[in-house]
Formats: structure tokens, C-alpha cells, sequence
């Protein structure tokens, strides 16, 4: 029997506006799931990987000016809260010490404020922009997941829900 690592947890809002959360026990021995939820929505989990287990996680806050990200290796988590008025703030992603696979998830939490831009760059304040979003006083957080590749973090998800 194979033997369970880590649990999965997958949560989505459905259309009608139900919240489903599926817990998947993810084994060593599997590499990626097809979920359907209500025969309707279908998400596909490729290729889970299981080279890392290891993940590190932070949360910081952002009244202004530029922030860094700074994660272990594997999958790093991280909470940024902003707070104060409309201006630009650039998150940078470091990629000195990092391996082709490691991942970050960003949840950007907003204020009731528009014109908090939030700019998420690789490297260096001053590198590639991979995510650029204006707050609009009405959406509330925003959610990033980014893949190192070897060389620079490449963008693979962004979602900014309306409330």
C-alpha cells in the first residue's frame, strides 16, 4: 500500500457560489489527479511533485514602498498585507539560491482603497514584471503561484476575485 505524504487541499467556488473543499491523500507513487466537482467544473492537477517536501512560509505587511520575497526551497507561502494610500509597490522574487521546481503562492490581501498598484518582479525591484495589479477599493486579495524553471520564476497563476 502506497504510503500518504501530504494531503492536498483544493478549494473552489462553484458558479452558484458554493464553496467545495477536497482533501486528496497524495502518495508517493502518484503524479497528478483529474477532480471533477458536480460533473460541471473539472480541475486538472498535473504532475504533483514529490522531489521537495520541504516549504517554508511568511506573512509581512505593506503600508509602503518595496518588498522582497524571499523563499526556502520547495514551496514557499507567503501573506502580504497592504495597507495605506494609492501607490505603487514592487515585490521583488530573488532567484540566487533557488532550484529549477521551487514554487511560491502569494496571497496579496488589499485595502478598501483603489490605487494600491502591486507589481511582482523577478529577481530585482528593477526585473521582469510578472504580475501587475491596480486595486480597484471592491476586490480585496489577490492569489500568485510562480514555478522557478532554473533560471527565473515564471508566472503560472493569477486570480484577483470580485466579492
Amino acid at each position: 500500500m502506497p504510503r500518504i505524504i501530504r494531503n492536498l487541499i483544493v478549494e473552489a467556488q462553484t458558479y452558484e457560489g458554493n464553496f467545495v473543499k477536497v482533501v486528496l491523500p497524495v502518495t508517493s507513487e502518484d503524479d497528478g489527479f483529474v477532480l471533477a466537482i458536480d460533473g460541471n467544473a473539472q480541475v486538472t492537477l498535473d504532475s504533483i511533485s514529490t522531489h521537495s517536501l520541504s516549504g517554508s512560509f511568511d506573512t509581512q505587511d505593506n503600508a509602503a514602498g518595496n518588498f522582497t520575497i524571499a523563499p526556502g526551497s520547495g514551496l514557499h507561502s507567503e501573506i502580504v498585507v497592504f495597507s495605506g494610500s494609492s501607490s505603487t509597490r514592487i515585490g521583488n522574487i530573488p532567484t540566487v539560491g533557488r532550484s529549477a521546481g521551487d514554487q511560491v503562492l502569494i496571497t496579496g490581501i488589499l485595502p478598501a482603497t483603489s490605487g494600491v498598484r502591486v507589481q511582482i518582479t523577478n529577481g530585482t525591484s528593477g526585473g521582469t514584471v510578472l504580475f501587475d495589479y491596480n486595486s480597484d477599493g471592491v476586490t480585496l486579495s489577490f492569489f500568485a503561484r510562480l514555478v522557478f524553471d532554473g533560471t527565473a520564476w515564471q508566472p503560472q497563476f493569477f486570480a484577483a476575485p470580485a466579492y
